[in-house]
């Protein structure tokens, strides 16, 4: 165990989760059902082990801290408000292949379907796990798309260090050659002023004029304002698409994912303009969605 002080490296964190992930992978692959009910614990409790270091990853990279708790509901909850919503978006797309078997147990109990009530119930799945020949309470564990969950939002922050995607490796490099077709939804930004608050724009709010350029007195708005990073930074949407979205895009018909657009600013330089005291504006970071399809006549 390291030290309190010790410096982690959060890609060391990320290749510690993932051999625990790749075991749990291959195990549920199993075609001998009754050896699989004889596992089924041991994959359980090493996809909570997975998901808690996948979780520490994320908090590492946002903290550069180590949170020592094994409580996933805990861990979640350190997380910034936009890592929160992400890992929320992801789960439910999880979800949806087995909408139809929720909807029939829904039939004889309600089943909880979003993340935060699921990690309520499975926060210490870890620990009791581990005991369960001990005496305690019947166990509630609905996390089995977790590890995927935490996985895929990690790889799209740093897609480099996806070793061989999750797509297999016989579409490696077959993407390259394929036209994509791109949309973009723009889902609100976050924003850092210099007195150290901040402040979240909902996706109503991205057409509205309320960033103002202090030399000029030119106002912009969120849409406005990604144009203009893009235009800086002579990026394309298609410059968007990182290798493993392309990939995952060729192979499972779409990929959904959210690209890193930020700007900062020097002092005094923007302002934002909710109300009649304009203040300061250090960065904005962008919350948009991008799609990728293959192009429909790329598509045999």
């Amino acid at each position: 165990m390291s030290k309190p002080d010790a410096i982690i490296d959060p890609a060391g964190i990320f290749q510690h989760a993932d051999k625990f992930f790749r075991a749990v992978e291959q195990l549920h692959h199993t075609s001998d059902r009754k050896r699989f009910v004889q596992i089924a614990l041991p994959i359980m409790v090493l996809s909570a082990f997975a998901s808690e270091l996948f979780f520490k990853c994320l908090l590492c990279m946002e903290t550069a801290r180590i949170h020592r708790t094994h409580l996933l509901l805990d861990l979640f909850e350190k997380l910034s408000p936009k890592t929160q919503r992400r890992l929320e978006e992801l789960w439910d797309q999880a979800l949806l292949p087995r909408k139809a078997t929720l909807d029939e147990l829904d039939k004889s109990q309600i089943v909880p379907r979003d993340l935060r009530s699921n990690l309520a119930s499975s926060t210490d799945t870890f620990r009791l796990l581990r005991y369960v020949y001990e005496p305690g309470p019947d166990l509630v564990i609905s996390i089995s798309d977790l590890p995927l969950v935490l996985r895929r939002a990690i790889i799209e922050l740093k897609p480099e260090w996806n070793s061989d995607g999750e797509v297999a490796a016989a579409t490696a490099g077959q993407w390259m050659n394929v036209k994509f077709d791109v949309s973009d939804k723009v889902l609100g930004c976050d924003i850092e002023l210099r007195d150290g608050s901040s402040v979240r724009l909902g996706a109503h709010q991205v057409e509205a004029k309320i960033f103002r350029e202090a030399r000029t007195g030119k106002l912009f708005s969120t849409l406005e304002m990604i144009s203009n990073l893009l235009m800086k930074t002579n990026t394309r949407k298609q410059d968007l698409i990182k290798p493993p979205a392309a990939a995952e895009a060729f192979a499972k018909g779409i990929c959904i994912g959210k690209p890193n657009l930020e700007m900062s600013f020097t002092p005094g330089s923007i302002e934002l303009c909710l109300d009649d005291t304009p203040r300061d504006v250090r960065r904005i970071v962008f919350d948009v969605e991008v799609t990728v399809r293959p192009h429909k006549h790329t598509i045999s």
